[in-house]
């Protein structure tokens, strides 16, 4: 029973409303830009979880994981290539911010309290502004718009339980680096819905963001095996 406590409740609440806020800012962001421009701000996340790490768990991170991620940035932009400076870059960047806040404070969350237990009160905890604003701006949904709901719902639930797992378990200067390796889906997503193919300079913002990955995991094993 004990596992199933709300444990830390401001700290709970806090990251169940940066779920409301990220997502309503996404929505806008990719409402009012391309996806390309939407993505390439999105994908600053890992890079602001750095400084974020380093504020809120006083974490010191090498040279090499600073060189790291500022090279994995810089190859989003290229794989991206945002053409041109847009107010809804704004709500963008909003998101990638309590995306990057809402990955670190992971961290804080109390040991005993489990995955399933803090995806329960993260959904529970956004209910009531969820609700309200529901009321305030209803529009008539079809079925088509409610399968589609849904499935976001299941994604971001997954996303929001591997998070949690993987930022107990790890610095989150490491883990945010291996975020960019969500462009390669990205990529190969454009590819086989679209017809996307990669040109060479989308080649080489890849490898700018998968080479950084490579110490890291050397590192990782390294570790593993004195433990």
């Amino acid at each position: 029973m004990e596992s199933r406590q709300l444990n830390a409740p401001w700290l709970n609440l806090f990251r169940a409303h940066l779920v409301i806020i990220g997502s309503g800012c996404m929505v806008v962001a990719i409402t009012h830009l391309t996806l390309a421009s939407a993505n390439a701000v999105f994908y600053a996340a890992p890079l602001l979880m750095l400084p974020i790490s380093v504020l809120m768990l006083k974490e010191t991170p090498p040279r090499s994981k600073i060189l790291a991620t500022i090279i994995g940035f810089i190859g989003v932009l290229i794989v991206l290539r945002p053409s041109q400076f847009h107010w809804a870059a704004i709500f963008a960047l909003t998101t990638a911010t309590t995306l990057a806040l809402f990955n670190v404070s992971a961290r804080k969350l109390p040991q005993k309290q489990t995955m399933i237990s803090t995806l329960f009160w993260t959904s529970v905890l956004s209910v009531p502004v969820s609700a309200v604003l529901a009321l305030a701006y209803w529009q008539p949904i079809n079925f088509v718009q409610l399968s589609l709901i849904a499935a976001s719902a299941v994604f971001v639930l997954l996303y929001n339980g591997l998070a949690v797992l993987a930022y107990r378990k790890a610095p989150a200067g490491e883990i945010g680096v291996a975020e960019y390796s969500g462009l390669v889906f990205v990529t190969l997503f454009g590819v086989w819905w679209f017809n996307e193919v990669p040109d060479w300079l989308t080649a080489i913002g890849i490898l700018c963001i998968i080479t950084p990955l490579v110490p890291i995991k050397r590192g990782f094993r390294h570790g593993s095996r004195q433990q």
